[in-house]
């Protein structure tokens, strides 16, 4: 081991008296942590085969047990392992899992024994103070580059995976790689087969035909009205019910703040708002409010949809095939 890798763990390790003593950016809750459900006990020690992904090589995971103590450091990766039935051997989740608009079980998490508000916000001394066996992440915000080697260092196993969750066969891509790394064997056929069943393309009109509805996605992820844009779980299920988002006619490819004047400009048949945060429309009033978007017709004709995150995001699991059934629904009545 690198002298200066293993002097990062002896740090870490040494700062978990201090770290499970005070609340600090994780916090440590009360609750008794969930029963796990019945499982059938899978065939470790196994060699996890990681694929490739946009950002990474790939690579090969050694896990000699199976995982009992499991930290999940992206909001997905924690509702995947609680699909795949797995709850109970969560030790570490995103807090956001406790949040009804983004989880289908919010109690459920609140029932892990420590929560984080913010991954971004996370280090590696607080992931070993939760004292796992298998840690997993995806590259998104870069926590791998901030957390991963020092895990590794300290002898946990860690589990990159190939994907950020932006669109549906990355979500089917990680749920595979996180079950065969948990040893979810029996249960991620089932889950694997109701996510495509449920996900398929209908017999519909194209989204990229000539009478396909125009929506303005927006969300409130970020405490006030973005557009999303670009390779986003949302738009795949937008495309998917038969609509087809302004972004692109914008120039927005990446997901961000807009404008009223945008709004204006690209004068959408219909709006439709994610909630990430519980707050309803709250955060998207001010935008709406203004005296030019309230005149557009998609306004004024009250063609909105709200919808909470967890029917149109990755992290909703199996609730995406619901939020596509109502994206469906909503825009055929347009």
């Amino acid at each position: 081991m690198k002298p200066r890798v293993l002097a990062a763990a002896l740090t870490a390790l040494a700062s978990f008296a201090f770290l499970t003593g005070c609340q600090g950016t994780a916090e440590t809750k009360e609750a008794e942590k969930p029963a796990a459900e019945e499982q059938v006990v899978a065939e470790f020690p196994r060699t996890v085969k990681v694929p490739a992904g946009a950002d990474t090589e790939a690579y090969e995971l050694e896990i000699a047990e199976q995982p009992k103590r499991i930290v999940a450091l992206d909001h997905e990766s924690g509702a995947v392992i609680a699909a795949l039935g797995y709850a109970g051997n969560l030790v570490m989740a995103s807090q956001a899992l406790q949040n009804p608009a983004l989880s289908a079980t919010p109690d459920v998490f609140t029932k892990v024994e420590t929560s984080f508000p913010s991954s971004t916000e996370l280090n590696a001394e607080q992931v070993l103070a939760a004292t796992p066996d298998l840690v997993v992440m995806s590259s998104r915000h870069g926590i791998a580059d901030r957390i991963k080697p020092v895990l590794e260092g300290a002898g946990i196993k860690t589990l990159l995976l190939p994907s950020a969750w932006t669109s549906i066969d990355s979500l089917k891509t990680n749920i595979g790689v996180i079950a065969e790394a948990i040893g979810a064997d029996e249960e991620v056929g089932d889950l694997e087969k109701e996510l495509s069943d449920g996900l398929a393309k209908k017999d519909k009109k194209a989204a990229d035909s000539a009478d396909a509805k125009r929506i303005l996605v927006l969300n409130n992820q970020a405490g006030r009205a973005f557009i999303t844009a670009g390779n986003a779980v949302p738009l795949e299920l937008l495309e998917l019910a038969g609509g087809t988002s302004v972004s692109s006619e914008l120039g927005i490819e990446i997901t961000g703040p807009i404008s009223a004047e945008q709004i204006v400009a690209a004068n959408p048949d219909a709006i439709l708002l994610i909630d990430m945060n519980g707050s309803g429309k709250a955060m998207f009033q001010e935008l709406l409010n203004n005296q030019a978007v309230a005149q557009l017709p998609a306004v004024s004709g009250d063609k909105i949809k709200l919808i909470e995150g967890r029917y149109v995001q990755a992290l909703g699991v199996t609730d995406t095939i619901s939020g596509l059934k109502q994206l469906t629904e909503w825009i055929d009545s347009l």
